[in-house]
């Protein structure tokens, strides 16, 4: 069979596991028999939104939302929908379509993160949306403008097949290989309805190709030790290690063992930005745990936490746990619940109340937000907040191919000042090669500075002790290399602090995330 189908639970409502099933079925009629493998996806999170279902062909992707609905639709496109006289909602927005436009852009933004085995990169804007009715509808297509009608459809049950196989571009060619990569990245279990042979979760499912067998010794008891306290009752585990460690694979190791255990898992991240840089799927905390639609409380947006719609049995993998700590943080005019992430995020999960566990993993030696006690690596605190017994695993060895890594040895030096709390010493081991020591001379550092830069600019990183030398460098380079001034200018890669929308040309908002880096053209 051709047909893969995956979902992390099923819905919360009677019509929408039976429209999933009966599609499922619908599919596996006419494209059962094929060579080339079709991809039904059900119930997972991309970016934080949360969408009914994505069918992806070797030439189409379509996301899916179901409707319980029939009649006459009438269609807008910022106001109301309606079957008959009845309002149509698009859940948490206010109509179907502009529902769906988020949810399009919230899978673009997951797939455009992944490098496809085939070598092909997809024209991700060519992406369709697709609401479908589960009663018969009337629905004039006319009622769609141009730019909107090229990429959207509004169908019921009966001509849900004749509308998927009509759907099309010539920009989306993905191999069965691609689409297999894509099941895996996402991370969403295999699906099989019930009265089926096979179970849920096939062991072959594998986030990351990990041979725990090839990992050092030290590092397979971690992985063992991951393994006890995921069967086991406790509830929450930290686990640290500075760079060289492996701390960074232990993610997808979490993940993979976790599918293999069939339990559902999110991935969170202090922000967006270091999320995409997980090699799984994974979500800014952010995302995850608040509201999208703030209230204003004494001229202060509040986003208040949601409620928690993952299962009784959730697995939370927190990467750059350090970063998470219950230091006040609100700005002038937002705030995020009540300021403390920490707090949130532990009374967002409630322990308490489910049988859920969560994972912190983070760099003790890294700069954290707020007081080191006040940390999601702290354990006196996370006891303090959640009155459970913390489990702690400690990474102290360094991986045998990092051992020789300069950066590596210099962050050794630095983490053993940290311990012995000596912060006046910065002796930096060079080997004039990789890691050059800068001349004192002005005249010789700025030539140094550029016949670096022009050798080779993308891997060459300068670094100086403060600031103020960080923004003389970065003023000395636009001036005397790019011939700017000092007004931004095309080229210039700004750092975003504050979130908002920009429209493309393809008559699309695109968000852009506070502690994003673009570039000016």
């Amino acid at each position: 069979m051709t047909i893969q189908t995956y979902r992390t639970q099923p819905y919360t409502t009677t019509h929408e596991n039976r429209i999933f099933d009966a599609l499922l079925g619908k599919l596996e009629e006419v494209w059962g028999n094929s060579e080339d493998i079709v991809l039904l996806l059900g119930n997972f999170h991309c970016q934080g939104s949360e969408i009914d279902a994505a069918i992806l062909k070797k030439d189409s992707i379509t996301v899916i939302d179901f409707k319980d609905y029939g009649g006459i639709i009438k269609f807008s496109e910022n106001g109301k929908w309606f079957a008959d006289t009845v309002e149509i909602r698009g859940g948490s927005k206010p109509n179907p379509y502009i529902q769906i436009k988020h949810n399009k852009f919230a899978l673009l933004e997951s797939l455009e993160r992944i490098t496809f085995p085939s070598g092909n990169q997809p024209n991700l804007g060519h992406i369709s949306g697709l609401v479908l009715f589960h009663k018969s509808i009337a629905f004039e297509d006319s009622q769609l403008p141009p730019n909107i009608e090229r990429w959207f459809h509004v169908v019921d049950f009966d001509h849900v097949i004749e509308r998927l196989s009509q759907i099309t571009s010539r920009g989306i060619s993905l191999s069965n290989q691609d689409l297999e990569y894509i099941a895996k990245t996402l991370s969403i279990q295999e699906y099989k309805p019930v009265g089926s042979r096979v179970k849920a979760v096939s062991n072959s499912t594998k986030v990351v190709d990990t041979d725990v067998k090839e990992l050092p010794i030290y590092f397979q008891g971690v992985i063992s030790q991951i393994e006890n306290f995921l069967e086991s009752s406790e509830r929450i585990l930290t686990i640290s290690g500075m760079i060289g460690t492996g701390l960074e694979k232990l993610i997808d190791v979490i993940a993979s063992k976790a599918l293999e255990k069939s339990r559902n898992y999110s991935v969170l991240a202090p922000n967006r930005r270091l999320a995409t840089h997980y090699l799984v799927e994974a979500d800014s905390i952010y995302t995850h745990i608040y509201s999208r639609n703030p209230k204003l409380d004494n001229e202060k947006f509040i986003y208040a936490l949601t409620d928690n719609k993952d299962t009784e049995k959730q697995l939370y993998i927190i990467g750059d746990a350090h970063l998470i700590s219950d230091s006040k943080f609100e700005t002038d005019d937002s705030r995020y619940g009540s300021g403390q992430i920490l707090t949130d995020l532990l009374s967002f999960i409630n322990l308490k109340e489910s049988e859920r566990q969560v994972i912190f993993l983070g760099d003790p030696f890294q700069i954290t937000r707020g007081k080191a006690d006040e940390s999601a690596l702290c354990n006196e605190r996370l006891h303090s907040v959640t009155g459970f017994q913390v489990n702690e695993v400690m990474l102290d060895s360094i991986f045998p191919e990092k051992e020789n890594d300069l950066f590596v040895l210099n962050c050794l030096k630095l983490a053993k000042r940290i311990n012995e709390k000596i912060f006046n010493q910065m002796d930096i081991a060079t080997d004039g090669i990789k890691l050059i020591e800068s001349p004192s001379k002005q005249i010789s550092k700025h030539q140094l500075i550029q016949d670096l830069f022009f050798k080779d600019s993308i891997s060459t990183k300068f670094i100086a002790f403060s600031n103020s030398e960080v923004n003389q460098f970065n003023n000395w380079l636009r001036q005397n290399i790019f011939k700017r001034g000092n007004s931004i200018s095309s080229g210039d890669i700004v750092h975003i602090h504050n979130c908002f929308s920009l429209e493309n040309k393809d008559d699309f908002e695109r968000p852009i995330y506070r502690a994003c880096f673009i570039s000016h053209e």
